[in-house]
């Protein structure tokens, strides 16, 4: 199960293995709503087969959206302005992880244009939200971006993803910090601009976190696959400039 507490109603949010997402009043510890009951897709009949269950649960304070992290692959978005409408679920996106890894956990910047997610396959995603407004665009996912993709912990479920927290604002330090934890037994550190790994918790030597400098020459453990696709696509957008130069010339 999972849960969260958001100040500005005054609700807990709890989601459950059966794909149950309730919000709780917290001073009478009543049930008030009963979300997924609004979003059929999102429950589960046969748990064993097909399990949704709410395993992470993110509120996104400057927007007001409540994020639920699904087992099926999915975070959908609920609008905490209105729960009590007809439908307040406004939109969902499939985060795409390989090897049909669940979603196991999910963060997300204080501004609310970064977003990351986590796997059981030991993966991370940044998703950069940055040009999207969950609230009106059509398809949003149009204007998603993913800036780095890492297998960050071991596979094969070895190095599943239990939690994930972003650092802001740390010491005046420009860039964020994304900190994972996993089955590994590992606490890892990476910087939010490009997934490189900062270092491990209780590792032998210790980092300079003031100092980002040494890490100014280390590559991320990127998803080859991920990358291999991106390079073409980088590939092909050079290939259409040069093209449409040539005929301008």
């Amino acid at each position: 199960m999972s849960c969260v507490y958001d100040v500005e109603k005054n609700l807990i949010f709890t989601g459950g293995h059966e794909g149950s997402l309730l919000a709780w009043h917290f001073e009478t510890g009543f049930s008030k709503y009963s979300l997924h009951e609004k979003d059929k897709s999102c429950t589960s009949e046969d748990y064993v087969r097909e399990s949704k269950s709410v395993d992470c649960l993110v509120i996104m304070q400057e927007i007001r959206l409540l994020m639920s992290g699904s087992s099926d692959g999915y975070i959908r978005f609920w609008d905490l302005k209105d729960l009590s409408k007809e439908q307040p679920l406004i939109f969902k996106m499939h985060v795409d992880h390989d090897n049909e890894d669940s979603l196991t956990a999910i963060a997300c910047t204080n501004d609310c244009n970064r977003l990351i997610t986590g796997c059981t396959g030991g993966r991370i995603k940044c998703w950069d939200l940055s040009k999207v407004s969950l609230r009106d665009d059509a398809d949003p996912m149009k204007k998603m971006r993913v800036s780095w993709y890492i297998q960050a912990h071991k596979k094969d479920g070895k190095g599943s993803i239990n939690s994930l927290h972003i650092v802001e604002n740390y010491a005046s330090i420009s860039d964020k910090f994304v900190v994972s934890a996993a089955q590994d037994n590992n606490i890892l550190l990476h910087r939010m601009s490009n997934g490189v790994k900062v270092g491990q918790f209780n590792q032998e030597h210790l980092w300079q976190i003031k100092n980002l400098a040494p890490y100014e020459g280390r590559r991320p453990n990127l998803v080859r696959e991920w990358f291999k696709k991106k390079k073409e696509i980088w590939k092909a957008m050079l290939d259409e400039k040069i093209e449409k130069a040539r005929k301008a010339g």
